[in-house]
């Protein structure tokens, strides 16, 4: 099944975001700015992706489903931890944009934190890329859609 433009460029996003943190996995950054970049590279694209979901996708989804929205229900708890997780790497960021830590101390925090998201997001985006964006593409009407697509940037074609 194809999905809508803008479910299928949410899912693409989702790629992104997981060969980050597999960059983070693999330690590819050499250097403190190096590993800044990283770091801000991740958050930003998890950050606007949040965004997305949480003020454009998900309020769609709730309008069709009404009260048996269980799966987003779900899926907006989950939410709660990646805030979380964002507010850990938004410290990190600042942490090595100012060098507050030795690099060894923001390495094994990065370690860390690599670690949770790891944890966290895999079976996350799963969840989103197998029950939540089929569903919403199911049940979202092609117009509202379209809307979706060109309030996320994404553009208007639905097909």
């Amino acid at each position: 099944m194809q999905l809508p433009e803008p479910i299928a460029a949410m899912m693409k996003e989702h790629e992104t975001l997981l060969a980050l943190l597999n960059d983070f996995s693999n330690g590819t950054a050499v250097g403190i700015s190096s590993l800044a970049e990283q770091v801000s590279s991740f958050l930003h694209c998890l950050e606007a992706h949040v965004d997305k979901e949480e003020t454009l996708l998900f309020p769609c989804i709730r309008l069709a489903l009404g009260n048996e929205a269980d799966a987003l229900d779900i899926i907006e708890v989950e939410h709660a931890s990646v805030a979380n997780l964002r507010g850990q790497f938004s410290d990190l960021a600042e942490c090595l944009r100012e060098s507050c830590a030795c690099e060894r101390e923001n390495r094994r925090r990065l370690a860390e934190l690599t670690e949770l998201a790891g944890d966290i997001l895999p079976p996350h985006i799963f969840k989103e890329d197998n029950v939540l964006y089929p569903l919403a593409s199911q049940i979202i009407s092609r117009e509202k859609l379209s809307e979706l697509a060109v309030a996320a940037g994404i553009g208007s074609r639905t097909e």
